[in-house]
């Protein structure tokens, strides 16, 4: 293959000598010449070594076989004080290690100072063998970072780990953000204060912020107000925590839709309710009156052993096996169990196949009417509720059968 000419702020040049396996750095300044020096492409070396090429002298020879040897007894070496460290077996560090790859390439005496700063701030080996991420980073860059965390008024560090994952800058911008809003904010910080309000741990909303940062840049008068919104309008800290997207919307937008909700008599209102669109939100409340109609003041467990002319055990033991049901819509169940009586089934037969109120209404519909076109009549359920390939199956045995 020719001499391929690259332009670049640093030209490598890669050139027979009595090794293949030899790598040649040059800098800028060896170019200056009139013969200019060229790259040449070796199929047999396809790494370069990882050694940084900006720090080699002016011309330094790097035997690639002896860097990755170098690489290969630092990983050991690592893996060997991460044993010691966490007190792991030689399997359990190397799981650690196929989940946190960045550990591979952490140099023993970078992992040893890391660890001895994060001590020093009180995180325990426990802590530590949890959260092995944290002896990646280089020293200067964690130091940096802690101290940053600490500009953010959160008193628990330990607790504050998550917020370890994001960037120099963004922690920097963070702080800056924390310390301006101190003195106006309960509890000296906005993550403690929805802590506090949501009563989740720490940590669970440090995790949050790292996850949604837009969090730290909504104004805090609007945060505060929107989370007094959800807490007095009914909506449960567990699905506030789930879906903190609701903060991103208009304040009179989720009020309204609050008082909306509550008047159409839903009972569990959830977030997305508040910051679906208008159509989403209408069915809702289209299901929510369904639903009351069908119910009134009792449970689906209820409206089922009506309807299935059975005791509550009998239900109970039905939604216990198929925990969906309970999920279900009652309209639909409604719809199911009107369709299968009409075709002449009976509640045995339901309480027999209950999954056929989780299977599609339409599906069994056709399922049937094609099944009675061959002239076959179901006794019992089942195969309307069968996989495509197993219905399948059966409908080419019944169309066989026909043919005899």
């Amino acid at each position: 293959m020719g001499p391929i000419i690259v332009f670049l702020s640093r030209t490598i040049s890669i050139s027979y000598f009595n090794s293949l396996n030899r790598v040649r750095f040059f800098n800028l300044s060896s170019l200056c010449t009139n013969d200019r020096s060229s790259v040449l492409y070796d199929p047999t070396v396809r790494k370069i070594c990882s050694t940084d090429y900006e720090e080699c002298d002016h011309e330094q020879y790097v035997d690639y076989e002896t860097c990755i040897q170098r690489n290969e007894f630092n990983k050991q070496e690592t893996l060997s004080y991460l044993q010691e460290l966490f007190g792991y077996t030689l399997k359990e560090v190397r799981k650690v290690v196929e989940k946190w790859p960045a550990l591979k390439f952490v140099s023993v005496k970078n992992a040893q100072s890391n660890v001895e700063v994060l001590k020093e701030m009180g995180f325990s080996t426990d802590v530590l063998s949890q959260n092995p991420w944290l002896i990646t980073y280089k020293t200067g860059t964690f130091s940096t970072k802690l101290i940053l965390l600490q500009r953010m008024q959160l008193d628990d560090v330990v607790s504050s780990i998550p917020l370890l994952q994001l960037s120099c800058s963004q922690l920097g911008e963070f702080a800056q953000l924390a310390e301006s809003e101190c003195a106006a904010v309960p509890h000296g910080s906005r993550i403690k204060y929805a802590s506090y309000k949501l009563q989740c741990s720490l940590m669970e909303m440090c995790e949050l912020f790292r996850k949604h940062m837009f969090l730290y840049f909504i104004p805090f008068d609007r945060f505060s107000a929107i989370m007094d919104l959800l807490i007095q309008g009914g909506v449960s800290s567990k699905h506030i925590l789930r879906d903190m997207w609701v903060f991103r919307y208009n304040t009179d937008s989720i009020a309204s839709r609050l008082q909306t909700a509550r008047e159409a008599g839903i009972r569990t209102i959830k977030p997305w309710m508040l910051r679906s669109s208008n159509k989403a939100f209408a069915n809702t409340l289209r299901r929510e009156v369904l639903r009351r109609q069908l119910l009134g003041d009792s449970s689906v467990l209820d409206y089922l052993c009506g309807r299935l002319q059975c005791n509550m055990d009998t239900v109970q033991y039905i939604t216990s096996k198929y925990t969906s049901i309970l999920s279900v819509h009652v309209s639909k169940l409604k719809d199911v169990l009107d369709f299968v009586y009409e075709e002449g089934y009976t509640p045995q037969h339901v309480c027999q196949v209950p999954r056929i109120l989780l299977h599609s209404l339409e599906t069994s519909k056709a399922r049937l009417r094609e099944l009675r076109d061959h002239g076959y009549n179901p006794p019992t359920l089942i195969v309307l509720c069968k996989s495509r390939r197993e219905y399948k199956q059966f409908l080419e045995h019944v169309m066989s059968k026909k043919s005899l």
